[in-house]
């Protein structure tokens, strides 16, 4: 949105924006997430002609802890490649991972990426992704 403004395409800019709101009224309205003191996030994803912004909700104990949006110009990658590596790199410098990872996308190499953060985490995590998938159990730990 930023990048878009600073260009004074302001057209785009407004449509990202428009995105980011819809999803932090939504969110405002769920603040209770699950009656499990669980810990999981969310990746989820809009994307315009030129930007990619990625939406990263924390449920920290079964409550919405906060949301984030991190926009990025699009390049050659796919959304998918995208995500995959937004992915790596913001668990790569969070100190804490939760039990329970859930992205919109299906990753391009889903199977590295969970070897991935359960090396990171050292423990196993519940991965899911894509719009095909079933929503994890959540189990008290």
């Amino acid at each position: 949105m930023i990048a878009y403004a600073d260009q004074q395409d302001y057209e785009n800019a407004a449509v990202i924006r428009d995105r980011m709101q819809a999803i932090e009224k939504i969110l405002e309205k769920q603040v209770a997430i699950s009656t499990d003191p669980v810990d999981w996030d969310i990746v989820g994803w809009a994307e315009s002609l030129q930007t990619v912004v990625f939406t990263m909700m924390a449920v920290r104990r079964g409550r919405l802890a906060n949301t984030r949006h991190y926009s990025f110009t699009k390049g050659l990658s796919t959304p998918n490649e995208m995500m995959e590596s937004f992915i790596g790199e913001y668990y790569e410098k969070l100190p804490l991972i939760p039990n329970i990872v859930i992205t919109s996308l299906d990753l391009p190499h889903k199977e590295s990426m969970e070897r991935y953060l359960n090396d990171l985490k050292k423990e196993s995590i519940n991965y899911s992704s894509g719009s095909g998938r079933e929503t994890p159990t959540i189990q008290s730990g």
